[in-house]
């Protein structure tokens, strides 16, 4: 490859400044995108370097749009200046903090706090393998926790698991529909609270897997029926 002489960079240069569209060149939009990455109230947590290209990008477009419209202006009737296409980068770069935090699980805002999203990214995305320590606590934890439960939690959650229905569960153990809810809701607490060793407990959340609320059949009676029924398939569970 040929090496480039003085006039090569004398081209370049000259390149450069060549107005683009409504007077702007090339140069024009380095400036102005590196005042919008620089002047940007809210930058998220998007560094210099990210909002200058993104700034750069979005004024770009725009001057390329303006100019291919019929009238060759925007909706105010005249030209873009510096400041419009200076908000045009402010713009673009507040869209894509915004989708940056929350890919990440962040908050948009000052006060920024983590969202549901925060674990998925930096426990799923941001991890180069799974991670082989969750399944490893959850099973130590789930046997010493079930150890140290008492007798009658630990019978109703068994009899929950080995017949996957409420109803038969309620049956199996002599007990009626709304008892047992109950009973399974105390028991899911009292795990919760084991878990947690001395901490607040969460409140009881997520959903059974494999379990209903009755047994196939001929639906229950309304006397047997209970409002639990609907929130009885959150895990851990609340009645």
């Amino acid at each position: 490859m040929p090496a480039s002489g003085p006039a090569d960079v004398r081209h370049a240069c000259h390149a450069r400044h060549e107005p683009i569209a409504h007077g702007f060149s090339t140069a024009d939009i380095d400036d102005i995108a590196a005042l919008a990455s620089s002047t940007i109230r809210w930058p998220g947590r998007l560094d210099w370097h990210t909002r200058a290209q993104v700034a750069w990008s979005a004024i770009a477009e725009h001057l390329v749009r303006l100019a291919n419209a019929p009238n060759g202006t925007d909706h105010s009737g005249g030209p873009p200046t510096r400041r419009d296409l200076t908000i045009v980068g402010w713009s673009a770069i507040s869209a894509y903090a915004r989708k940056d935090d929350s890919f990440r699980g962040y908050t948009w805002g000052y006060e920024s706090a983590s969202t549901p999203k925060f674990e998925r990214y930096w426990a799923l995305a941001a991890n180069p393998s799974p991670s082989p320590e969750n399944p490893v606590v959850e099973r130590r934890a789930l046997a010493q926790i079930w150890a140290a439960l008492p007798a009658q939690h630990r019978r109703i959650l068994l009899a929950l698991a080995e017949h996957g229905h409420y109803a038969e569960a309620a049956e199996a153990l002599g007990l009626t529909l709304g008892s047992f809810y109950a009973l399974v809701s105390r028991a899911r607490r009292a795990f919760l609270a084991l878990w947690h060793e001395g901490e607040t407990p969460s409140r009881p959340w997520g959903h059974d897997v494999g379990i209903t609320c009755t047994r196939p059949g001929p639906p229950l009676r309304p006397a047997d029926r209970s409002p639990s029924c609907v929130t009885a398939h959150s895990l851990p569970g609340t009645r």
